[in-house]
């Protein structure tokens, strides 16, 4: 399942939840259509819309690139 089906079976826009989430919408949108993939190991905007769309449930792990430098708080 895509990312656009599990926000439409959630019932909520994307724009939508990027506003509820203080996300880049413009990066939310890259992440969406799959040109973010999360590969490379970022600590900027991309990991925020990665992050924020695991701690909804819309992914269940993150990225390979995103993972390895994530540290328990």
């Amino acid at each position: 399942m895509t990312l656009s089906e599990i926000f439409d079976k959630k019932c909520i826009t994307p724009s939508k939840w990027f506003r509820n989430n203080n996300l880049d919408p413009d990066i939310g949108y890259r992440v969406l259509r799959g040109e973010l993939t999360g590969e490379r190991n970022t600590k900027g905007k991309t990991r925020e819309v990665f992050e924020a769309l695991l701690n909804d449930g819309f992914i269940d792990e993150l990225p390979s690139g995103l993972r390895d430098n994530k540290k328990a708080s």
